[in-house]
């Protein structure tokens, strides 16, 4: 069984240092780590801070299980829970994408 393994992607709407579109070239980023992941046949393991904040919008929650749904149906997505990752949004995540697995 072989993985992927991101940390600490922290999506969010700004980061206010930014010149570019901060939103779009992490989604973009995300969506070639999956492409990847599709191509390899891997796993993916994220280690903890999916988002940047535990207000996050839903719009961007909605946007990241969209993304999510680019992996292929028989891998799996492994998010350890960071500090920056809610009880509602880990909830609310487990109740849209099936595929995922949250690691204590």
């Amino acid at each position: 069984m072989n993985y992927i393994v991101l940390g600490d992607i922290h999506l969010d709407t700004d980061c206010g240092v930014r010149i570019d579109n901060y939103e779009d070239t992490l989604f973009r980023k995300l969506e070639f780590v999956i492409r990847c992941a599709n191509k390899l046949n891997c796993h993916i393991l994220q280690t903890g801070d999916i988002f940047n904040r535990p207000d996050i919008p839903d719009r961007l929650v909605h946007k990241f299980v969209d993304v999510c749904g680019l992996l292929n149906k028989d891998l799996k997505f492994y998010f350890i829970v960071g500090n920056h990752d809610t009880k509602s949004v880990k909830n609310w995540l487990d109740d849209k994408i099936g595929y995922l697995a949250w690691l204590p």
